[in-house]
């Protein structure tokens, strides 16, 4: 996917999947300086999923759980940035829905004048 996300260009790509799952793992993301940090659920079933999101932050941080509900055939986007507890923080994403979705974590920044952008599909549990 090519981008211009608020003046950052760049392109991106990831890996499929071979089936929606229940349960995620994301790949870390950043919320500080100039970082968005994205997670994006979508539901392809036919009834609603009501999907929890716990962070795994450094020592000794917390952030609580956060729980949303997907309708179907609908995508979601979650900027964490905008959570408690998640501003200017690494940050890994369990998800974990009550019906098989599809997650990814997309994440843009400017790094020291470096712009850009990536994408990961998570690994399912």
């Amino acid at each position: 996917m090519y981008f211009n996300y608020y003046g950052k260009t760049g392109g991106h790509t990831s890996n499929s999947i071979s089936a929606p799952a229940g349960g995620w793992y994301l790949p870390e993301g950043y919320t500080g300086g100039d970082f968005k940090t994205y997670v994006l659920v979508q539901n392809p079933g036919i009834t609603d999923a009501t999907v929890t999101m716990d962070f795994q932050l450094p020592s000794p941080n917390t952030a609580p759980s956060k729980t949303y509900t997907v309708k179907p055939g609908t995508r979601m986007t979650v900027l964490l940035n905008d959570l408690e507890g998640l501003s200017g923080t690494d940050v890994s994403t369990k998800v974990s829905s009550n019906v098989p979705v599809v997650v990814e974590r997309a994440m843009y920044f400017d790094y020291y004048g470096k712009d850009g952008g990536t994408d990961c599909v998570g690994i399912p549990f």
